[in-house]
C-alpha cells in the first residue's frame, strides 16, 4: 500500500495557512477501503440538502473551477477531498496567491481534476502535487479504483481517463502519442 506523501512541489505559505480554514474545501467523502459500509459526504453545511453530485454540479457551474479532488488512504480508511483552485490575499496584503490541491490536504497519495461528463463525472490526474509513482499505467490502475470508490456515494458516476505523467513536458508527448 502506498502511504500519504508531501506535496512534491512542496507547500506554499498561503496553502499552509488556509489548509485549516477551508478555504477551497468543497466537500469531503470518506469511508473503508474494503467496500464494507455507507461512505460519508460532508457537505458545506448550507448546502446538506444537495447530493454530493448536485454540489460539485453547482460550484462547476458557478465558476469554481477546475474542481479538484485529492486522496489518501489511511490504514484502510480513505479520504478524498473536493475543491477548487482560488485566488487568496497574501499575508502582507500585496499581491495574490493561487491556493489548490495542497490547501485540500497536507499529505496525500494523488490527486487531480474532476469534470462533469454526459451521466457523471470524469477524474484525471491533472495535478502537479501528487501521483509521483513509477509509471502511469499503477496510476491509471488507482485512478479506476478512486472513480469506483467514489462510485459508491449514490448520487456519484465516476470514470477515469487514462493516466499521465505529473511532468508538464512528458505528459505533452504522452497525449500525442495515446
Amino acid at each position: 500500500m502506498l502511504t500519504p506523501q508531501l506535496s512534491a512541489r512542496g507547500n506554499k505559505h498561503m496553502e499552509n495557512v488556509h489548509r485549516p480554514l477551508g478555504t477551497n474545501l468543497l466537500a469531503t467523502l470518506s469511508g473503508a477501503a474494503n467496500g464494507v459500509g455507507n461512505l460519508a459526504a460532508v457537505l458545506n453545511p448550507a448546502n446538506q440538502q444537495l447530493t454530493l453530485s448536485q454540489f460539485l454540479t453547482l460550484n462547476h457551474n458557478n465558476g469554481n473551477v477546475p474542481l479538484l479532488w485529492v486522496y489518501t488512504n489511511n490504514g484502510g480508511m480513505i479520504d478524498v477531498r473536493f475543491g477548487y483552485d482560488t485566488l487568496v490575499n497574501n499575508a502582507n496584503g500585496i499581491g495574490q496567491s493561487k491556493i489548490g490541491h495542497v490547501a485540500l490536504m497536507d499529505r496525500a497519495i494523488i490527486s487531480g481534476e474532476i469534470h462533469p461528463v454526459a451521466g457523471g463525472w470524469e477524474l484525471d490526474n491533472n495535478s502537479g502535487a501528487w501521483g509521483a509513482m513509477s509509471n502511469e499505467d499503477g496510476k491509471s490502475t488507482m485512478m479506476a479504483a478512486i472513480a469506483q470508490f467514489m462510485s459508491r456515494e449514490p448520487s456519484m458516476v465516476v470514470t477515469a481517463r487514462k493516466a499521465y505523467s505529473r511532468k508538464g513536458w512528458k505528459r505533452a508527448i504522452q497525449q500525442v502519442f495515446r
